[in-house]
């Protein structure tokens, strides 16, 4: 769904964590999925039909099963934003970003690779339903941001391929310190 809100769900094995679900409530209110317990399961969390492979999940560490299904909002959006979606999951577009400044670009050279940090102050156009999204999960975005990136250059491609990013919105502090703890892991 959003790295934004955080998490990876596991695809192929067709589950996700608690604060993954937090998040697909989030898009539910802002009207990209709808999400239903699957009856099935709590049949058997009610005791009313036992089933050996809801009762070994469940061993597991199986909480809850749901379904989910996108909205008609949800299809246009994943139609809309130019990504191919595959079997399973829900590919969105949630912005689209432009760099007003970059404030620093300073050449890194750690053994026999090259990096780039950057520091820049952006723009970003938010995708309306996204955002209500991320307001929905408490995590509120704003249209001026600024980041900290680390690129490196693969030779063997001919370009700088993202290593970590750190952002926040312009008037505040950065939550996170990806870039310095990876500089700092090379010394």
């Amino acid at each position: 769904m959003l790295n934004e809100m955080g998490g990876q769900a596991d695809v192929e094995n067709r589950t996700i964590s608690h604060n993954e679900y937090l998040c697909y409530k989030a898009f539910e209110k802002a009207g990209v999925l709808s999400i239903k317990d699957d009856p099935e399961f709590r049949e058997y969390l009610a005791n009313k039909k036992f089933s050996w492979g809801n009762y070994s999940q469940q061993l597991m560490g199986v909480e809850n099963k749901i379904i989910v299904v996108v909205t008609p909002d949800g299809d246009r959006l994943a139609k809309s934003s130019g990504i191919t979606q595959r079997e399973g999951i829900l590919y969105l577009k949630d912005a689209v970003f432009r760099v007003d400044k970059v404030v620093k670009n300073e050449v890194r050279q750690i053994g026999v690779d090259d990096y780039r940090l950057i520091m820049a102050s952006y723009s970003a156009q938010w995708v309306p339903e996204i955002k209500r999204a991320q307001e929905f999960a408490g995590a509120p975005v704003s249209e001026r941001m600024k980041l900290i990136a680390l690129l490196k250059f693969d030779p063997f491609k001919s370009a700088w391929i993202t290593v970590t990013i750190d952002k926040a919105a312009q008037d505040s502090e950065f939550t996170t310190n990806n870039v310095a703890r990876v500089l700092a892991s090379h010394h």
